[in-house]
């Protein structure tokens, strides 16, 4: 679980760094890409990594989800 909110956490502040709120195809295609790895038959070998990849992935996706909300409603 750890490693899943270090993963959450570190998506997050990657989406902090961008110069630009990505477009919603690619948050799409991180969402499809998260589920698909989270429903996948689990490997022991390569667990934490994929927790990992998980938590990126959906921390940002969340981020970017809540600027662009927060945008929405200041325009």
């Amino acid at each position: 679980m750890r490693i899943f909110v270090l993963g959450f956490v570190g998506g997050s502040w990657w989406l902090q760094q961008q110069a630009a709120l990505p477009a919603w195809p690619l948050l799409g295609l991180l969402i499809f890409g998260s589920i698909l790895g989270a429903v996948l038959p689990l490997n022991k070998s390569v667990l934490a990594g994929r927790r990992l990849a998980l938590g990126l992935a959906l921390g940002f996706v969340w981020a970017a989800g809540a600027a662009h909300w927060r945008i929405g409603f200041s325009q």
